[in-house]
């Protein structure tokens, strides 16, 4: 029987916030919108104290934009549109910033994207080669809502399946591994826990109703 490579279940090694953080249901602006609501909630003391809520609110959307991968709201527009002065949301957002400290650099950044891909196409590869052609779910091979869907993957002729007796589980968890630490990457630690914590207690919350 061919292993089921889109069950997550044996990958005890699975990192918490990638059980967590790419469902289905969360489309890449939502995710934007919670990391900002994130930002506000944790960091957000000290610009709040100086600048307000609206400064800090349009401020932590920029940034949380730019930290999942979106294309932010150039200053300009963002100030425009909730009706604040430009130097306002810079200053709010530079205390922001102050409070999450930096994300990776983006040469690592880039490393990170390039191994998960890699990682990704041969695990698509295993899938085709070992299973035919069920449908490959994102829980196993996507990365998020803006990815290439699994079936769609183009695998280079140079990526070789797994050999046949050697077992997915391990590279299913290198996999997982490696889309958590490209997303500390791009969120940075203080960031990434934060938003990591916070879904694991949306999680936890869904749960019990």
């Amino acid at each position: 029987m061919a292993p089921n490579l889109d069950d997550d279940a044996g990958s005890t090694d699975t990192d918490r916030s990638d059980a967590v953080a790419w469902t289905p249901s969360r489309d890449s602006d939502d995710r934007a919108e919670f990391v900002a609501r994130v930002i506000v909630e944790q960091f957000g003391g000290p610009a709040l104290c100086e600048f307000g809520r609206d400064p800090t609110v349009v401020a932590a959307r920029r940034i949380a934009q730019h930290r999942t991968g979106r294309d932010a709201t150039p200053l300009e527009d963002a100030a425009a549109a909730a009706e604040l002065s430009v130097p306002t949301v810079a200053r709010a957002e530079n205390a922001l910033l102050a409070e999450l400290g930096a994300p990776a650099a983006p040469a690592e950044v880039r490393r990170l994207t390039d191994r998960v891909e890699r990682c990704r196409q041969v695990l698509v590869a295993t899938a085709r080669d070992r299973a035919g052609a069920p449908r490959l779910t994102t829980v196993l091979c996507g990365g998020g809502p803006d990815d290439v869907d699994p079936e769609d993957v183009d695998v280079p002729d140079a990526v070789d399946p797994l050999p046949p007796a050697e077992s997915a589980e391990e590279l299913k968890a290198y996999y997982h591994r490696l889309r958590s630490d490209l997303r500390c990457a791009r969120l940075g630690f203080r960031l990434y826990e934060a938003v990591v914590e916070a879904e694991l207690g949306g999680a936890s919350q869904r749960g019990r109703d």
